[in-house]
């Protein structure tokens, strides 16, 4: 039993977050109040290792669940059928697995999209909100945006600038034109020579010029590129 656990075993948080980033995991239960006009309510949860277990007639699938601002996780089981148990084992990064969860809760445990319905203000000193400013621009976002991804992620990667691109766009360009010649060079007619003639190419040939030329341009294109990236 305990080596079926830890072999058919996957974090249900970490697999959300690889498959379905923008979602969470949700208790949806129907609310008992009337005065309340939604029909459902919604309490975020965290889900961590889930793991199957049973045979020969009977299977389930365990999840380690924390509910919100609990101190300590409860391990809820539920039954499922031998077909699951074993898509459980095949299926190891695809949804089939956060699927048969909700499955086996009877719809009690649901994914869904996180939405920012908690509001936060506060005041800051000038220089902080300009240096807030300066990075939310690097990166194409409005402060509240980017302060927003800074409190969820912990870092925002900057977008690339207009220098970037163009530098980007003359390097595959470059790139281009090099695959070119590195084709010639192993496939062409270059390999018809004689080895006399290949060093006499080779040191005067005015393509080959032309490719020390483009390999100097892209260096110096790179060199920019990742000076542009520490400003």
């Amino acid at each position: 039993m305990e080596e079926k656990e830890t072999r058919y075993k996957c974090n249900g948080k970490a697999l959300l977050n690889a498959l379905e980033p923008d979602k969470g995991f949700y208790y949806k239960r129907i609310n008992r109040d009337r005065s309340v006009s939604k029909k459902y309510s919604f309490e975020a949860i965290q889900v961590f290792d889930m793991t199957v277990s049973g045979g020969p007639d009977k299977f389930y699938l365990h999840a380690n669940i924390a509910e919100s601002g609990a101190t300590c996780m409860l391990r809820q089981s539920y039954e499922i059928s031998e077909e699951d148990y074993k898509k459980f084992q095949l299926n190891k990064r695809g949804k089939y697995r956060l699927d048969l969860l909700t499955k086996a809760s009877g719809g009690l445990i649901v994914r869904r999209k996180e939405t920012a319905s908690k509001r936060i203000d506060m005041r800051v000193r000038t220089s902080t909100y300009e240096q807030l400013s300066a990075s939310a621009k690097k990166c194409n976002m409005s402060v509240t945006e980017y302060c927003r991804k800074v409190c969820e992620e912990g870092k925002v990667v900057a977008a690339f600038t207009d220098s970037e691109i163009e530098l980007m766009t003359n390097i595959r360009q470059l790139s281009s034109h090099l695959s070119h010649y590195a084709a010639f060079l192993k496939n062409g007619i270059f390999q018809e020579m004689s080895k006399r003639d290949r060093l006499e190419y080779l040191a005067t040939g005015e393509s080959l010029q032309d490719y020390r030329r483009e390999i100097k341009q892209v260096v110096t294109f790179l060199h920019k590129f990742v000076k542009l990236q520490k400003t």
